[in-house]
């Protein structure tokens, strides 16, 4: 969420948003081996990751 905080931020203030790229990839990087410690802890935010990965970060 920080990343798209600053993506955000970035956007709004004209500036480049490809440097959040590489925290978003590391963030998808994480999704990998996560397992939330039960079912109350959050468990979402994957799906997020790559959507903004698709709309912000074309290579």
């Amino acid at each position: 969420m920080k990343a798209d905080w600053g993506m955000g931020s970035a956007k709004y203030f004209g500036q480049e948003v490809t440097p959040f790229c590489k925290d978003l990839k590391a963030a998808l990087n994480l999704f990998a081996n996560f397992k939330p410690k039960s079912k109350f802890h959050p468990n979402w935010g994957k799906e997020r990751v790559l959507q903004i990965i698709a709309e912000s970060c074309k290579e």
